[in-house]
């Protein structure tokens, strides 16, 4: 048992530090552009079965967080997928999304992807 586990978090961390994982620790990336009243989504590499998940950190005055969703990658026990954020524009405006991989019960984490959001004016 103790040797499955060891596996297992030798697994996760090479997958951590081989950026398997869609980690990013670099801030000022891409900017996504939205309008007011429109939604648009991202999505990151994901494995729930290790106790690890994505949390979102927002401004809640200029974006909303709308939906979830989890898409494994296969049927086997363990295998990781795809977990997706999907997001809506409240106000005009520049904000940031900060996505963090942690486990809710531990200190620090293992990944953090940053996006800028740049929201304008919904058009008539």
């Amino acid at each position: 048992m103790k040797k499955m586990l060891f596996v297992a978090i030798g697994l996760v961390a090479t997958l951590a530090l081989s950026g398997m994982l869609g980690c990013s620790s670099s801030v000022g990336g891409e900017v996504t552009e939205v309008a007011v009243g429109d939604s648009f989504s991202f999505s990151l590499d994901s494995n729930p079965t290790t106790g690890y998940m994505w949390s979102a950190h927002f401004d809640p005055e200029f974006i909303e967080l709308v939906d979830t969703e989890y898409e494994p990658s296969s049927d086997l026990i363990g295998a990781g997928g795809v977990e997706s954020f999907e997001f809506r524009a409240l106000k005009v405006g520049d904000t940031e999304i900060t996505m963090v991989y942690e486990r809710s019960w531990e200190e620090g984490y293992i990944g953090k992807a940053i996006y800028n959001v740049h929201i304008t004016k919904a058009e008539s």
